[in-house]
């Protein structure tokens, strides 16, 4: 099994754009499994814990469908951390799709 990992420099909030920068950096890894950072598509430098649930997002949001989108392109299993909501509750979550 060749596991690939990614490292990006995610801007603060701005989650389209750090797809779109993740897209760039697989787009020439051969692996089977590719871990992403921990909260890769939003940044982490949360001011509030307000601010954390403005960008979390349940696990069919925009992160999940991203992930099931760049798991198949790749033909891997992806892991990528995100902020999660759960009813009155919020995680610092990872999920995994393939």
């Amino acid at each position: 099994m060749k596991v690939g990992y990614i490292q990006n420099s995610p801007v603060f909030g701005e989650k389209d754009s750090n797809f779109a920068q993740i897209e760039e950096l697989i787009k020439n890894v051969k692996a089977d499994l590719i871990v992403l950072p921990e909260l890769f598509a939003t940044g982490y430098t949360f001011i509030s814990k307000e601010e954390a649930i403005n960008m979390a997002e349940d696990g069919n949001g925009i992160t999940s469908q991203f992930l099931q989108k760049i798991s198949h392109k790749t033909n891997a299993i992806v892991v990528g951390g995100f902020v999660e909501k759960e009813g009155p509750k919020t995680f610092n979550s990872a999920m995994i799709v393939s």
